[in-house]
């Protein structure tokens, strides 16, 4: 029944028995034991018990396998392979239970939606760059980014549990690789997902993320959106992405929630307004849906409760990774693969951000350290902190340093970004070309960047007992706030409330529920320490950190979570010692 190769690593597996009325057994193995059995009522014979007694015995060597990114590789002879993020080869299995899935039909209508394909002529000079790179290289590397429907939450609808390899960008990835493989082109797609964030999360840090040289970046942020408007959500990505990769295509997944899609039709609208602004494609689901006759119980997901969840089922998945491939092969089909001869400019669009020393290197000149996942996260003391995973139940990652007692302390540090200096590198950020390094007293070993931004992610929910965080900052160094009024109402520093429903400008009514990671951004500024000439001095006092204070504005207990961190530049930023 199931295939176990020597050596693969076995993520997940679905199994299914239509004959007992229905019932389907869900039998997940990531942590190599039988973690759940969904049965309803137990109808099945002693034989049939037994039966998958031995296949739980059978499997209980399967290793943990934890999806938060992934890379497909799709060869033009038609081989897949499936590695995770240290290049080890996953083994993937396709859930025999009893989805939904599009029908054939559906799939050839869905051939000449043309509307659920929104593709400005502002873009066009980005899908030159990808026709021309296809072409010569005879591949199409695809990087994808976004939150929890990409890491498939719903295809095992009604389960919790979410599963990469039935997610819409697998979907995506296999319908491409079939459309390409005529053409001889193999298909490259590294999927990254980071569950319950705001769009705000992809705004740094893309070098990490990305693969080194996608031709298209597909970003699926949309859903969670609540202290950020639409412009500012894909302005601010979009700019990411660019400032990192100024030469690839870039298009965003539009799957909302099912009250937005029903209730506000305008957002449409105003969606395909800022694609033409902003150079961008739109994979657009809901038109895609209204065209085929789709209604939101069709393709959106249920809880185990029966409630309309707002992540795609198996059928939604399917619905917007066939899409994605559409989409992505009329752009690269519109003017016929470019010859070899007919290399694209190297100037980009004037909406295009950056310099032009990295529109040719493809890199970002801003050193940037990402922690994006908290058992990264550079802890010096963790006084009641406690690092747990509370994404399990979805079997997704969810870390977080934790803390539910008021008073509770957590340092992260040095905050510092190095530069290079007399031909050493002190930092894994880099250093851009023609940045002044100052003179260093006798004792220093290193020069830092004087003035960091300081990405902080950290648990806010509508759940009972949320308490606040306090930043500050010790040693070397003071923070302060954005000086930027709009920034600084959306961005809070040093108070940082965890209950979302003390957050006005979140626009929660009485009957949502959120429980997602909030960021928020302020400046570190070190201490410049270069007329002291004593190493001991500098060594001890000149490193700085971050304290992180649980309080709580009420006399109950409190829950507080720290989940990720990033160091960026922070403008045009002299060099210090350090």
């Amino acid at each position: 029944m199931l295939s176990k190769s020597r050596g693969v690593k076995q993520c997940e597996v679905a199994i299914s028995y239509p004959e007992l009325d229905g019932e389907t057994y869900h039998n997940w193995f990531l942590s190599g034991r039988l973690s759940r059995v969904d049965v309803g009522e137990f109808t099945a014979t002693l034989a049939r018990v037994l039966e998958v007694f031995v296949l739980w015995l059978s499997l209980t060597e399967v290793e943990p396998c934890e999806m938060v990114k992934i890379s497909l590789v799709s060869s033009s002879d038609g081989h897949t392979s499936y590695l995770n993020d240290a290049g080890q080869s996953v083994g993937v299995h396709e859930s025999t239970s009893r989805t939904p899935a599009l029908p054939s039909s559906t799939l050839s209508r869905l051939a000449s939606l043309e509307e659920a394909c929104v593709s400005p002529p502002s873009a066009e000079t980005w899908w030159q760059f990808a026709r021309h790179r296809s072409r010569r290289l005879s591949k199409l590397t695809i990087g994808v980014l976004g939150s929890s429907t990409t890491a498939g939450c719903g295809a095992l609808s009604p389960s919790m549990r979410c599963s990469m390899p039935l997610s819409w960008g697998r979907h995506a990835h296999d319908a491409l690789a079939a459309a390409m493989r005529p053409r001889g082109i193999a298909i490259q797609t590294n999927i990254y997902q980071k569950n319950a964030v705001e769009a705000s999360f992809f705004f740094d840090c893309m070098n990490q993320l990305l693969p080194k040289h996608p031709d298209v970046v597909i970003l699926e942020v949309l859903q969670n959106r609540y202290s950020m408007d639409l412009f500012s959500s894909l302005n601010m990505t979009t700019t990411a992405v660019r400032e990192v990769q100024p030469t690839a295509a870039i298009m965003f997944v539009v799957w909302l929630k099912p009250q937005v899609v029903e209730e506000q039709p305008a957002m449409l609208k105003e969606l395909r307004g800022l694609a033409r602004a902003l150079g961008i494609d739109l994979i657009d689901a809901p038109s895609a849906m209204a065209s085929l006759g789709f209604h939101v119980r069709d393709v959106y997901a249920k809880t185990p409760s029966g409630r309309t969840d707002h992540h795609p089922n198996g059928m939604g998945h399917e619905l917007i990774g066939a899409l994605a491939a559409q989409c992505i092969t009329r752009r690269l089909e519109r003017q016929g693969f470019i010859r070899d001869t007919e290399e694209p400019s190297e100037d980009v669009p004037s909406n295009q951000e950056g310099s032009a020393s990295n529109r040719s290197s493809g890199k970002s000149h801003f050193p940037e350290l990402c922690f994006s996942s908290a058992d990264e996260l550079p802890v010096r003391s963790q006084s009641g902190f406690v690092l747990q995973d509370d994404g399990k139940a979805k079997g997704v990652k969810k870390l977080g340093y934790s803390s539910t007692r008021v008073g509770d302390r957590l340092t992260i540090g040095p905050i510092n970004l190095h530069v290079e200096s007399e031909g050493r590198a002190h930092s894994r950020a880099g250093l851009p070309a023609g940045v002044p390094v100052t003179e260093l007293p006798a004792g220093v070993k290193g020069s830092c960047y004087q003035h960091v931004r300081v990405r902080l992610g950290y648990l806010v929910s509508t759940s009972q007992g949320m308490g606040e965080l306090h930043v500050n900052c010790r040693g070397g160094c003071a923070c302060r706030p954005s000086k930027s009024k709009l920034l600084r109402t959306v961005l809070p520093f040093p108070r940082l409330d965890g209950d979302a429903r003390r957050l006005p400008e979140w626009g929660l009514d009485s009957r949502e529920t959120v429980t997602m990671t909030a960021h928020t951004l302020f400046i570190a500024s070190l201490f410049n320490f270069s007329n002291h000439t004593s190493a001991t001095v500098l060594a001890g006092e000149s490193a700085c950190y971050l304290e992180l204070l649980h309080r709580t504005s009420h006399d109950r207990s409190s829950r507080v979570r720290v989940d990720s961190l990033a160091l960026l530049v922070h403008g045009d930023s002299p060099v210090v010692p350090c």
